[in-house]
């Protein structure tokens, strides 16, 4: 049902930060926009490449991506290329170093990003568990440990700045979403994602030529008032089944679906071995981290963001 839109389209996230599920979300979200919707407990293998959202190539769903930054020379660039980046920083996906795609705005006027992150203890935490539940990888005595030796927080900033930071130049390609957001209303925050890449109002009317957006309804509106008029009655229908589609997506890939499906297969649903009895979900609820961390790394954490700006309103730390 896509209308040709052969803009990239990259949604990336910091490492568990809901990567797993924006695979699947996006995945069954195609499926179920070319008529075929399939039950998620069919699933066995883990959905690489997504089709059906965009034409001309796969939307890509990715961690560890950083286009633009280098080509945003600023006052803080100099810092986050001091940042650690070590495995946490542009390994991206295969499918876009295979295929040398590009999704720096400064290259690519027409790209759309999702970027999608957690605050850094909560997202240094999940990283925690699944790295000692995963077989074949160091284990860590704790969640602090691992936050020193890994080096958790700067190998998390030298992605995160590089979307806040591009955003400032190219506000309308990039889309900033919280984890903690989507965790809590995950059917509004996916219509928002969806409509940020611009996905098209043809859930009604294939042959309908007009994306979904509010920005450009107005724009119609404004510029091509007759236009708007005539169109608007499927624009509404539109908006109104792609809402629905995404709340009856969001439904299937929950976390208990998605549990009850690796529990069915014996294993995680990435592929990846993990330690029996182990999983790659964990609960994700916002602000488990003060279980794990002192009120001391927790104030460092905070001096920390003060060297890029940043601060304690600009993340949601439960």
């Amino acid at each position: 049902m896509s209308l040709g839109n052969e803009k990239p389209v990259l949604i990336s996230t910091v490492p568990r930060s809901g990567t797993f599920w924006c695979h699947y979300f996006f995945h069954f979200l195609g499926k179920a926009m070319k008529n075929k919707f399939l039950d998620i407990s069919e699933v066995t293998n883990y959905p690489k490449e997504i089709n059906g959202i965009v034409d001309a190539s796969p939307l890509i769903v990715a961690h560890s991506w950083c286009p633009g930054y280098k080509e945003l020379s600023d006052q803080l660039s100099a810092d986050w290329e001091k940042l650690e980046s070590g495995e946490g920083h542009d390994y991206g996906s295969q499918i876009i170093l295979n295929n040398k795609m590009e999704f720096s705005p400064f290259k690519k006027p027409d790209v759309r990003i999702v970027f999608v992150y957690r605050n850094p203890l909560d997202q240094a935490l999940s990283h925690f568990f699944q790295t000692n539940a995963h077989e074949g990888l160091p284990t860590y005595k704790s969640a602090e440990s691992f936050f020193a030796e890994y080096q958790s927080l700067e190998k998390y900033l030298k992605q995160f700045l590089t979307f806040f930071e591009v955003k400032k130049k190219f506000p309308g390609n990039i889309l900033l979403v919280r984890y903690e957001d989507l965790f809590r209303n995950p059917s509004k925050i996916f219509l928002n994602m969806v409509e940020h890449i611009k996905y098209p109002l043809d859930v009604a009317d294939p042959t309908l030529a007009c994306w979904l957006g509010m920005s450009n309804a107005r724009y119609l509106q404004t510029n091509h008032r007759k236009l708007f008029l005539s169109i608007y009655p499927k624009i509404k229908q539109g908006r109104v089944e792609l809402r629905k589609l995404v709340e009856r997506v969001v439904d299937e890939t929950q976390q208990d679906s998605m549990l009850r499906i690796e529990a069915k297969l014996g294993r995680a649903l990435t592929g990846e071995h993990m330690r029996e009895g182990s999983s790659h979900i964990n609960s994700g609820f916002p602000g488990s981290w003060r279980e794990h961390f002192s009120d001391e790394i927790f104030e460092g954490v905070l001096e920390t963001l003060k060297i890029f700006d940043l601060s304690e309103r600009d993340f949601d730390f439960g």
